[in-house]
């Protein structure tokens, strides 16, 4: 049976920073597949390091980023498990999630299937709330995910 994460991750207190965590918040109430787990991780990457040793086929990573989309938009990226240089360049904090996966390969973690669903956003204030944009794409972010389990099921 393929295991699929779903992992949300960001700071709820910084804006649209906590557009992945949101996301996870809202598939915890879709009937998804008994073999796909659900994690808002926050920020704790390196906790999300040691769940990949789980050796999940597949992995979809959600969080507020910074790649050059056109902003409140949302974006799939798809990171070669064998080489996290590019998840380096995708937003502000992406040097601690590409720790993560780095740390999660080393460890011996077999990551095949690696995807990012991303919000394109610049809004990461301190003590502010997710931004009325990105609270509209959530619906979207969500159906995005849900394909994507379909998919790799």
């Amino acid at each position: 049976m393929k295991k699929i994460l779903i992992a949300g991750i960001g700071n709820i207190f910084f804006g649209d920073d906590a557009f992945g965590g949101e996301v996870v918040r809202r598939l915890k109430s879709e009937a998804l597949p008994e073999q796909v787990k659900l994690v808002d991780f926050g920020i704790r990457t390196r906790d999300l390091a040691f769940e990949l040793c789980e050796n999940y086929e597949t992995v979809v990573i959600v969080d507020a980023v910074q790649i050059g989309e056109k902003k409140g938009t949302v974006s799939l990226v798809e990171l070669d498990p064998a080489d996290f240089s590019a998840a380096k360049r995708i937003d502000p904090h992406a040097a601690r999630l590409a720790e993560a996966l780095s740390l999660a390969r080393n460890l011996g973690a077999g990551l095949k299937q690696i995807y990012l669903v991303g919000y394109e956003t610049d809004a990461f204030e301190f003590n502010r709330k997710p931004s009325p944009q990105c609270r509209k794409m959530l619906p979207e972010a969500v159906r995005l995910v849900k394909k994507l389990v379909e998919e790799n099921l």
